[in-house]
């Protein structure tokens, strides 16, 4: 899960567009259109951006 995988990476989903219980659905999919929101710090953001995740 998208979730899990950022979470290895340093980083927190915390956001889908307004939608602010992102992590009370850990066992939903994730929409394709999905506004994710993260908090993690410059070196996971570029990784994550770099990777195309």
């Amino acid at each position: 899960m998208l979730f899990s995988l950022y979470l290895k990476r340093g980083a927190t989903l915390i956001a889908d567009g307004n939608d602010l219980a992102i992590n009370r659905k850990l066992n939903e999919a994730i929409p394709e259109r999905a506004e994710l929101y993260a908090v993690c710090d410059q070196a996971t953001y570029q990784k994550i951006m770099s990777k195309g995740e």
